[in-house]
């Protein structure tokens, strides 16, 4: 009894005691004060969390922390209040949260600091930091993964020797490894350190080897030459980790958050080369300058407008300028206004656009001078110029009230103007003598290789002489398919009857009509002689519906492959042919042509015919058509046109006379109206081209002589004529020098090509097409076709002269290349392209039409036409700027 007495007093001890450690440990919890709490280790690059912990007090003031070298304090610190109660006794806690980062690993140390709370100053005992190597779990592996193996960062530049004031084009790629997930959680941050930079662009998905990334792309210069170093541009990821919060299995995925930064980049920036040349100011970059002039042709103290446009890519915020202008001292100006074009949160790349008004006071030709803007082309390391001249300008007086210039009045030159500003001829009146002699050079500048062209130009033709221009892609198209879907036609019918002759069920067919035809004859038949002998037609016909084999078939092997109705119908028939004086029972009939009609034979199928020794019942066929198809194939040039040439009976005499009386403006009106009534005579054009080259008026002459040349050129006055016109002119479209200047593998090829105007070739291609088809035809024929034809035996050799005639129809045709289009035109004068049909919108970007550039016509709207220039570019000019090569053809009906 004292034992167990002794036992439960022990408990009791131990239990008290026992309570009692427990509330001590409680009123230890509770103590009251300021501490740090490291909730997770610190690692290098990563954005970990630092808990300052406020126990049943609160801060009285702002907390100032302390300056730690190589520790960073991302951002304002979060507040959160927190309560407990542990044995019965209750707590409060004020939590500040801030985000902490350190750049590389190592130990930290956070001094002990003073706070302000509500019981008064507290100091804050001092921490020892940890700061490990930056990994992640691995995905679905659990292992530690370095960040730089997770996600990597790295800025770029297309340079790093660039030149003071070059635009330099910046690159900055995050790349993130696939296996893991990841987000941006900052803007892009960058120090410029003095450059002059655009904004980063928006993030840009891309792939990378390792995964995907985000790329930002920017551009800067810099103003000041010397060494200097890009800093790093960073920015915050937010990735998950392969861990989950709390919640297990649906948890959310723990995210860590981490600054990504790319190495510094080194500069060497250059300075400029000396000297610099006179003019310069500044600009560097790649820069293209034009010039236009509304109108061209004015009335004393009618305004004019002189634009200047300055576009490129360059150092526009160092002050780019347009270039200062001479104007001539007669004329009056206007300010003039300047707008710039940029796209916004562009600074390198737009465009300066400058009106100057000038209002002339007196009649004449000026000359404007040259615009010259100097520029450092930092690609090729030199000083370039851009230069325009604007075209002459004419100022004439006003006319009077009837519309008639007085008498003997002519235009005077401005007096007293600048140096290169001196005016230039006078313009003819309608009282003013024209001269007699030719107004063409002497001594014509020949481009590289050509020959000589003549000193004078040919005299003009008498009459005319017209050819046909070629027809539309559509109209083409049409014309080279009707032989060839004739050919198709022809081929599917032989193969549609080798299919029918060859059909395995034909004689089944044949035999089912038989059958029920014997049987209507036994029926009807009065003669058991003429009974009989049908009925040995009908088992003969029976015989061949069932695909029997056997001769004489008994009703035994008549059931086996039909039924056993079949094998009684015949078993009867068997008795009445060979029993003494057996004959057919009533309703025998009926029931056979039940049976019969009841028989399915499948019904011709005309798919059959696309078998392929139907289409192809020999290699010769095949062969010829594979010829065919390549020879067809080869033609891409969409024209067809017969050219005729007829000499008319009456000639322009008048024209021809105003010409060699040197009045030559009233020949050209002559000439112009020659044409309205014939638009193909090709003689007219040449003689149009003459009157207009001894006006100077050097591009048209081109264009119309071209035109003339293209229709006829077997001429050699023509010929003549355009070579010295071509070496004349400022703007020739490259495409067409091989056709007029032949030289070398070219030249042979144009030789060749000239033999015959493009829609003489045209006319050829399609006769070739023609016969390759109708030989084809005959060679298709096979002898069990039992078609006879006489001239099958000359088809193999005239198809091969066929294909060669359409491959070198077609050969030459490509070698007039675009020229040979029915819609081929030459730009008359300088404009540019906008991409819709109207002055109200602006023209399209850097993108100026000169003279003499060859184009296609896609369509016309109003007085607009749409283009297609050699690059493939589409665009909208005035149809006053074009002349088409040929003599238009109506577009279909329902077509544009």
């Amino acid at each position: 009894m004292t034992a167990e007495l002794c036992k439960k007093g022990l408990r009791s001890l131990l239990a008290a005691s026992l309570f009692l450690l427990i509330l001590s440990l409680g009123d230890l919890a509770s103590a009251k004060g300021v501490a740090w709490r490291v909730g997770s280790p610190i690692a290098a690059g990563q954005v970990s969390r630092l808990e300052l912990v406020f126990t049943d007090l609160s801060p009285k003031t702002r907390v100032t922390l302390p300056k730690v070298i190589g520790l960073e304090f991302v951002g304002d610190p979060g507040e959160s209040r927190s309560t407990s109660i542990v044995n019965f006794k209750r707590t409060s806690s004020v939590i500040f949260t801030y985000r902490v980062r350190a750049p590389r690993k190592g130990i930290l140390t956070i001094p002990s600091f003073t706070v302000e709370t509500s019981e008064g100053k507290q100091q804050v005992p001092s921490i020892r930091l940890t700061i490990q190597d930056a990994t992640l779990p691995g995905a679905g592996s659990g292992l530690a993964v370095p960040i730089e193996d997770v996600v990597a960062a790295r800025l770029r530049t297309d340079t790093t020797t660039p030149f003071v004031g070059q635009v330099i084009h910046l690159d900055y790629l995050l790349a993130i490894t696939g296996e893991y997930r990841a987000n941006l959680a900052s803007p892009l941050t960058w120090d410029s350190q003095g450059l002059i930079v655009e904004d980063w662009s928006n993030p840009e998905n891309v792939k990378v080897p390792s995964g995907y990334g985000a790329r930002f792309l920017s551009q800067a210069i810099a103003p000041r030459a010397g060494a200097q170093s890009l800093a790093p541009a960073s920015l915050e990821v937010q990735i998950e980790t392969g861990a989950r919060t709390r919640g297990g299995l649906f948890g959310n995925r723990e995210v860590a958050q981490i600054s990504v930064a790319s190495a510094p980049v080194p500069l060497e920036v250059r300075p400029l080369p000396t000297p610099s040349p006179k003019g310069f100011d500044k600009a560097v970059g790649r820069f293209h300058l034009t010039s236009k002039l509304v109108p061209e042709r004015a009335v004393v103290g009618e305004p004019v407008t002189w634009t200047l446009t300055l576009e490129g890519e360059g150092n526009w915020p160092q002050g780019i300028s347009l270039p200062a202008r001479a104007i001539p001292s007669s004329m009056r100006t206007i300010e003039p206004k300047a707008e710039r074009h940029f796209t916004e949160g562009k600074l390198f790349s737009g465009r300066i656009v400058e009106d100057l008004v000038l209002v002339p006071t007196h009649a004449g030709t000026y000359r404007l001078p040259p615009v010259r803007f100097h520029y450092f082309d930092p690609l090729s390391e030199a000083y370039r110029m851009a230069v325009v001249t604007p075209p002459p300008l004419v100022v004439v007086d006003p006319q009077p009230s009837n519309g008639q210039q007085p008498p003997g009045q002519r235009p005077t030159p401005t007096q007293g103007l600048p140096g290169d500003l001196e005016p230039g001829p006078l313009p003819e009146g309608p009282d003013v003598e024209a001269p007699s002699e030719p107004s063409l050079p002497q001594a014509p500048a020949l481009l590289p290789g050509a020959e000589a062209p003549p000193a004078l130009p040919r005299a003009p033709k008498p009459g005319s002489a017209s050819s046909s221009g070629p027809l539309r892609s559509s109209q083409l198209g049409q014309a080279l398919a009707l032989p060839v879907v004739g050919l198709v036609l022809f081929w599917l019918g032989l193969a549609l009857r080798r299919a029918r002759r060859h059909d395995p069920e034909i004689d089944r067919r044949r035999a089912k009509a038989a059958v029920l035809e014997e049987l209507e004859f036994i029926q009807h038949a009065g003669d058991p002689h003429e009974q009989r002998a049908a009925l040995l037609r009908w088992q003969h016909e029976t015989r061949t519906l069932l695909n029997l084999n056997h001769a004489s078939p008994t009703a035994r092997a008549v059931r086996d492959v039909a039924n056993e109705s079949a094998a009684s119908l015949w078993k009867t028939s068997e008795d009445v042919l060979y029993a003494e004086g057996a004959e057919l029972p009533a309703g025998w009939v009926d029931k056979a042509r039940q049976w019969a009609q009841e028989i399915h034979v499948p019904r011709f199928n005309p798919f059959r015919a696309f078998k392929l020794r139907h289409l192809f019942p020999f290699l010769t066929g095949v062969a010829s058509l594979a010829l065919l198809v390549l020879g067809t194939g080869l033609v891409a040039t969409p024209h067809l046109a017969k050219a005729t040439e007829e000499t008319s009976a009456s000639s322009n005499t008048a024209a021809t006379a105003a010409y060699e009386a040197g009045s030559f403006s009233e020949a050209e009106a002559l000439f112009r109206g020659q044409l309205m009534a014939e638009p193909g005579d090709w003689v007219a054009r040449y003689n149009l081209g003459l009157a207009l080259a001894q006006q100077d008026q050097m591009v048209e002459a081109f264009a119309q002589s071209l035109s003339a040349f293209l229709l006829h050129p077997g001429d050699d006055d023509l010929r003549w004529n355009l070579r010295l016109l071509a070496s004349r002119s400022e703007a020739m479209d490259p495409r067409l020098r091989p056709l007029i200047f032949p030289e070398g593998a070219q030249g042979l090829q144009a030789r060749f090509a000239l033999m015959a105007s493009p829609c003489s070739w045209q006319g050829l291609l399609f006769g070739g097409a023609l016969f390759s088809c109708l030989c084809m035809g005959l060679l298709l024929i096979h002898p069990e076709d039992r078609l006879k034809l006489p001239l099958r035996g000359y088809a193999t050799p005239v198809l091969g002269a066929s294909l060669l005639l359409v491959c070198l129809s077609t050969f030459a045709l490509f070698s007039y290349g675009p020229a040979a289009r029915q819609h081929a035109a030459l730009v008359l004068e300088t404009t540019q392209l906008r991409s819709v049909p109207t002055e109200a919108e602006l023209p399209m970007e850097q993108q100026v039409v000169i003279p003499g550039s060859l184009v296609l016509v896609e369509k016309e709207f109003l007085s607009w036409s749409q283009i297609r220039l050699a690059n493939e570019e589409l665009g909208w000019l005035r149809s006053s700027a074009l002349h088409a090569l040929y003599p238009q053809v109506p577009e279909p009906s329902g077509k544009h």
